[in-house]
């Protein structure tokens, strides 16, 4: 089954995915989609797991390239894999992307959002210490899943990465959390906005070849954020 999901509630995204995986019985693999690794995950589609498990692939095409997505879709529009094509934020349903996406199953999930989760990745970014593990403990409370946690929070980062880049994603940043993430990116260096990315993207390396869990990728990503940077 090849799902297409979409919309701004990135926590009923995440929980529809998990929710699937663990019904299904599937393991999980995450792929971000771009003209460098997209024959490496066409490839790795069709590669059975060692351990003879099923996998749920989760190719996120949010940052990617209309003509790369269009190319990967041209590849699987016909497959069986267990799959879901995942795009964070609204899409253009206008586009050729929605149009050919849109003939996979498809599920939209848009506001309201989960504040605590929100509020939860400013604490961190913002280097709040006391409030970051506050809203911690009120999500794994909740139950709320390590992982998705651990997306929101890489999300929340990349738009720090933006600004000190002064990349064009910047402009995803919604408009009245602009001025709040501009202060925010002053605490951080470039070089340290490089160093923070490197370990983050070396944690996620880790979780995906099963040498940490989930709850150890949450909580050294969370320490990687804290330790770096000013506390302007």
């Amino acid at each position: 089954m090849i799902y297409f999901l979409y919309g701004d509630d990135l926590p009923k995204l995440n929980n529809f995915i998990v929710g699937y995986a663990s019904k299904n019985s599937l393991s999980r693999i995450n792929f971000e989609l771009n003209s460098e690794n997209i024959s490496e995950i066409i490839g790795t589609l069709g590669t059975p797991n060692l351990f003879g498990d099923k996998n749920l692939f989760i190719i996120d095409i949010t940052e990617s390239d209309p003509e790369i997505i269009l190319k990967f879709y041209e590849s699987i529009k016909n497959s069986d894999y267990e799959l879901i094509i995942l795009n964070e934020g609204s899409i253009d349903q206008r586009s050729k992307v929605f149009k050919s996406l849109s003939n996979f199953k498809t599920q939209s999930y848009e506001l309201p959002k989960n504040n605590s989760i929100f509020n939860f990745t400013d604490y961190v970014i913002s280097k709040d210490i006391k409030k970051t593990y506050e809203e911690l403990l009120k999500l794994q409370e909740n139950k709320e899943d390590d992982l998705m946690i651990f997306n929101m929070l890489l999300s929340s980062f990349r738009s720090i990465a933006a600004i000190k880049f002064d990349s064009k994603l910047k402009n995803k940043i919604p408009p009245f959390k602009v001025s709040q993430m501009n202060a925010i990116a002053e605490k951080y260096s470039v070089d340290q906005v490089k160093k923070i990315i490197k370990i983050l993207a070396e944690n996620d390396l880790k979780f995906k070849t099963g040498e940490i869990t989930s709850e150890m990728l949450l909580l050294h990503s969370i320490n990687t954020i804290i330790d770096n940077g000013s506390s302007k």
